[in-house]
């Protein structure tokens, strides 16, 4: 869970920056709001349970649908 958690919780420190500490420059919004949605984006996409994502290593995704790997 450490890839998933940590892309969301850079997600959350970018939305608290937006929130509270909003900045003069419309530039400087567009990338903290560009930074938010990848960040949220590469969390979810990292929980698909496929094998070489983390999400394959998650007990409450892995559990419903496994994928073996031929050895």
């Amino acid at each position: 869970l450490a890839g998933p958690l940590a892309n969301l919780g850079v997600a959350l420190v970018m939305g608290i920056f937006i929130r509270y500490f909003l900045l003069p420059s419309d530039l400087y919004i567009t990338v903290l709001i560009t930074m938010l949605l990848m960040n949220i984006g590469l969390g979810l996409f990292n929980l698909l349970p496929i094998p070489p994502l983390d999400g394959s290593h998650v007990a409450l995704l892995s559990a419903r649908v496994r994928i073996r790997h031929p050895v």
